[in-house]
């Protein structure tokens, strides 16, 4: 892994530079600072572009719709709700097969089964209630957002750097400053084999949103 988990994040302290340095110039420090903060491996990171252009309010950058639905991927909903299916079906499985059965061992086996089955039971449905309260979130926090107004600027940011095995490997990702250049409002990872990348968590609102994505 080359950076250090990173979502989309509110930052409060000042950015400071030169007013003589233009916006690009600006832009390039502000990756540069970014990327020191968020890299394990440091000394091999190696700028390769940085654009500026304009940020517009969105609910694929809104502070708490893009939290939320961060969440909802950490959740690993599918994934954990088909292991909990599995073992919930084989702990059902078990019971049934003591169920009808006297003595004093297979009385227990029976209870245990039926233990693991409702704990199977209680744990899938908390996972049901977590995921619809993270999609709940979404939806308040989307409706809330008034889209397309000029929020600032976005700023991409190409860079190399070595991953955990020591190969270089080059990255994409966005980071969103006010209008000023003086305050980094979020940054996001473009790349799509990041688990938080931006077009994942996209996925996940506008799965949350009930929005077709063309």
């Amino acid at each position: 892994m080359t950076m250090k988990q990173i979502y989309f994040v509110l930052i409060i302290s000042p950015l400071l530079f030169s007013c003589t340095q233009t916006k690009e110039e600006k832009a390039a420090e502000i990756a540069k600072s970014e990327m020191i903060k968020i890299l394990y491996n440091v000394d091999s990171y190696e700028p390769i572009e940085t654009q500026v252009d304009s940020a517009y309010t969105s609910v694929y950058t809104d502070f708490d719709v893009v939290r939320a639905a961060h969440d909802l991927i950490e959740l690993n909903a599918d994934e954990k709700k088909e292991g909990l299916q599995w073992q919930y079906k084989h702990a059902k499985s078990s019971a049934a097969i003591w169920s009808d059965s006297r003595d004093a061992y297979s009385r227990e086996q029976y209870r245990q089964a039926k233990e693991e089955m409702d704990d199977y039971a209680n744990q899938l449905k908390e996972l049901d209630e977590e995921v619809k309260t993270k999609i709940n979130e979404i939806r308040d926090s989307a409706k809330a957002v008034i889209e397309h107004q000029f929020c600032g600027w976005n700023i991409y940011h190409r860079f190399r750097c070595a991953n955990g095995l020591g190969v270089q490997q080059i990255s994409d990702i966005l980071i969103i400053v006010d209008e000023n250049l003086e305050m980094v409002k979020g940054r996001f990872m473009l790349d799509d084999n990041d688990d938080y990348s931006l077009d994942k968590l996209k996925k996940t609102i506008d799965k949350a949103i009930g929005k077709d994505r063309k």
